[in-house]
């Protein structure tokens, strides 16, 4: 069946604006290539939006007046964009089934090797030392098949498996560069009722913990900067809703509580704000939850030009 969480889908097999008035580049259907010209020195917002009917990752400082940069432009679609902690680089997947490194410093980019002979790798992690990409991999696109591996972007070593028990997809490290978090798949009773939940886990030794017991469709985990909770987004009381659960105690906070399609959320640098994806405006937009303020605030990176926007990561 097809479950649909916030204009996205997931395959199962066993059953305040900153408006900046500007439009989307113009597209063109080649590499960027050349230096992107973006101020590393700064956080970023790396995500994807549809425009002209295809998916391309853009770059972009909330807090800066200027309209968001393109990184990519080509024939394909390309998508969860993982940003590295010095924001030189990131990694992406496209819908060919391959995983890309983006040198953010140059524009150049590189297609990574297969993690196994699956060959349809995707959900791509960075490490916190930029030095490895955690990602789920597949024989299909049907996510109870998929486990989590690790490629070394030096090719100084060959990708490896994690073993864990049932099927894992959507990976996120925490900081620290040890901890990590992802989804488990679950079959419930004799009907084969499907859920999911957010474990932790570490690839040395492989150990892995469960967090969550919400009994839902629960996805899109990230870690705050201090490692002390994962972020995520549920269903597990009607419509997804944004939430966190501390990693020591497994106590749930509910973040959001509203009628649309909240998802994919993720910290602030300072952890102070959380960025999500929600379908609060009648399509796919990225939104800001701030501490010290109670309601959610829409970001509208092209300004009133109604782009859909996806698949946030921000350093």
């Amino acid at each position: 069946m097809w479950l649909l969480w916030g204009g996205s889908c997931l395959a199962i097999g066993i059953a305040g604006s900153a408006a900046t008035g500007q439009p989307p580049p113009e597209r063109a259907d080649t590499p960027t290539g050349g230096s992107l010209h973006l101020d590393l020195s700064k956080p970023l917002v790396v995500f994807s939006a549809l425009v002209d009917e295809q998916w391309d990752l853009f770059a972009w400082n909330p807090q800066a007046p200027s309209p968001p940069r393109r990184l990519t432009s080509t024939p394909e679609d390309e998508l969860r964009p993982s940003l590295a902690s010095d924001r030189r680089s990131l990694v992406y997947e496209t819908t060919d089934g391959r995983l890309h490194h983006l040198d953010l410093t140059t524009g150049a980019t590189r297609a990574l090797p297969f993690a196994s002979d699956r060959h349809l790798d995707m959900q791509p992690a960075v490490s916190p030392d930029g030095q490895s990409v955690l990602l789920a991999t597949s024989l299909s696109r049907e996510l109870d098949d998929t486990n989590l591996a690790v490629i070394h972007l030096d090719g100084g070593s060959p990708p490896s498996q994690l073993e864990f028990p049932s099927s894992q997809f959507l990976p996120c490290w925490a900081t620290d560069g040890v901890q990590f978090a992802f989804v488990n798949l679950h079959a419930r009773g004799w009907v084969g009722r499907v859920t999911t939940e957010i474990w932790m886990g570490s690839n040395d030794p492989p150990l892995a913990r469960q967090l969550t017991m919400l009994d839902g469709l629960t996805i899109d985990p990230s870690w705050t900067p201090d490692a002390t909770r994962v972020l995520f987004a549920s269903n597990c009381e009607g419509q997804y809703d944004i939430y966190s659960v501390d990693v020591q105690n497994r106590e749930v906070l509910r973040l959001t509580r509203h009628p649309a399609a909240d998802t994919d959320p993720v910290s602030d640098p300072d952890g102070t704000a959380i960025l999500f994806v929600s379908t609060r405006s009648g399509r796919l937009g990225l939104w800001l939850l701030r501490q010290s303020r109670p309601e959610a605030t829409e970001l509208r990176p092209f300004g009133a030009t109604e782009t859909r926007c996806k698949d946030p990561d921000w350093r």
